[in-house]
Formats: C-alpha cells, sequence, structure tokens
C-alpha cells in the first residue's frame, strides 16, 4: 500500500495490485452467490455444512466441525497460502491485537489494567485463553509455546500439522492490517482497514464490475487522502 522506504509515497496503484484484483475477479465466477460479502461466520457455516471445499480463513472452523460435523473434521487441513509464481512471497495474516480499555464514565481504569497485566503474565491463563479455541487462537509467547500443557488439548492428537501451521510455520510469513508491513511499521494500516477502503476497492470489481485497474486508481486516491490527513494531524 505504502512505500515504506519513501515516506510511505502511496504505492498501490501498481502492476502487483491490478494483477490482485484481476485474480479476484476471475475466480469470481466459481465463488458463492454472496461471497463478496460474507462475514466470518458464513465461512464457517459453509465449510462445515459441507457447502464449501476450501476456505482461506483462521482455525475457527475446527471447533465447530469437531461438534457439529465430524466426518469434516477428520477430512480438513490447513495450510499456508501458496507463494506468488513470480516473486516466491508467501503471506499470511497474522493478527496481534490490543486492548482497548473504555475512559469515560469508568472507574475501574486501573483495576483493568492490573487484571489484564496479570492475565498476559500468567501462563496458566494463556494456555486456557490458547485452548478456548484451537487453533484459531495462537500462543504468542515462547514459554506458552513450550509448555507441555499446551499439547493437551484433544486437537493435538489429530491435527498436530495443522495447529503448527498456525502457531508456528506462518510466522516467517506472517502480515498485519493492524500495525505492520512486511518490511516496517506503518501507523497508517489500521485506518485503512477501519475504513473498508481495501475491501470497497475489491468490490468495485467484484460487485460493481470496475476495471482492475480504475479499481487500483480509486484505491490509490483513497489511501492518499488518509495519508495527507495524517500529516496535517500529526505534523
Amino acid at each position: 500500500m505504502f512505500d515504506v522506504q519513501n515516506n510511505y509515497e502511496v504505492a498501490f496503484d501498481s502492476p502487483a495490485t491490478v494483477e490482485a484484483l484481476e485474480f479476484i475477479r476471475d475466480l469470481k465466477p466459481f465463488m458463492p452467490k454472496g461471497a463478496v460479502e460474507y462475514s466470518f461466520l458464513q465461512v464457517v457455516d459453509a465449510m462445515v455444512t459441507g457447502k464449501a471445499g476450501i476456505v482461506f480463513y483462521w482455525g475457527r472452523v475446527y471447533g465447530r466441525a469437531a461438534e457439529e460435523a465430524p466426518d469434516i473434521y477428520r477430512a480438513i487441513q490447513s495450510f499456508n497460502h501458496a507463494r506468488h509464481p513470480a516473486t516466491g512471497n508467501r503471506f499470511n495474516w497474522n493478527d496481534f491485537q490490543g486492548w482497548c480499555i473504555p475512559a469515560p464514565n469508568n472507574p475501574y481504569v486501573d483495576e483493568v489494567k492490573q487484571a489484564l497485566a496479570y492475565y498476559q503474565t500468567k501462563r496458566e491463563w494463556l494456555i486456557r485463553y490458547v485452548h478456548s479455541l484451537v487453533p484459531n487462537v495462537s500462543p504468542v509467547y515462547k514459554d506458552v509455546v513450550e509448555d507441555p500443557r499446551l499439547m493437551e488439548h484433544p486437537f493435538f492428537e489429530t491435527k498436530r500439522d495443522t495447529i503448527l501451521t498456525y502457531y508456528r510455520d506462518s510466522l516467517p510469513h506472517s502480515s498485519n492490517s493492524g500495525n505492520e508491513l512486511r518490511k516496517g511499521i506503518n501507523p497508517l494500516a489500521g485506518i485503512i482497514h477501519g475504513r473498508s477502503i481495501l475491501a470497497q476497492t475489491v468490490q468495485k470489481v467484484a460487485i460493481d464490475g470496475a476495471k482492475p485497474a480504475d479499481a487500483a486508481k480509486w484505491g490509490a486516491q483513497q489511501l492518499e487522502s488518509v495519508r495527507k490527513e495524517h500529516l496535517r494531524l500529526v505534523l
């Protein structure tokens, strides 16, 4: 989206963006009719009910399938995204979340901070959190990953390779819409994600039938407006 080496100049209107949008356009005839607006719950539903043969998604599917569709659970497996045929790059989305504590009308800010500090520094609680949604929730700290108790979840008996794909093998290829680019910190990416600029760019092609090159130009204009607004507010 931005050129990290050039003061974050917008780099979205590029052949690579057009290629990605062309790929989405070419995939559309093979997607469910509602794919352009699918929520994560709809994705899980489609997979667990056998309506989808492949989904680009996190590990949330496994818990539902184990409970409601054991045959599907036994048959599914997760892999890293394919490498780009020209560049050899492989990207995965590992979304590292932060905590927000509302301040207005909240007399318990200090208590909440203490509770979060306790929770985030206690291996037992972190293991319990990871176990609450395997393999969708990944461990963050090395001592949690290496704790034998982590392996006690029953999914490790049948889906070990898939779990380690999420927990370990995806990390060298990780990217994050919230706070980073592949080669540096991006203070604007969270704003871009929050304003759905990328989603709207895709929808211009998938729903409105716009040419990929035109959609890339539109997206670049939106990104430039965010960049200028950021510079105005900060500088």
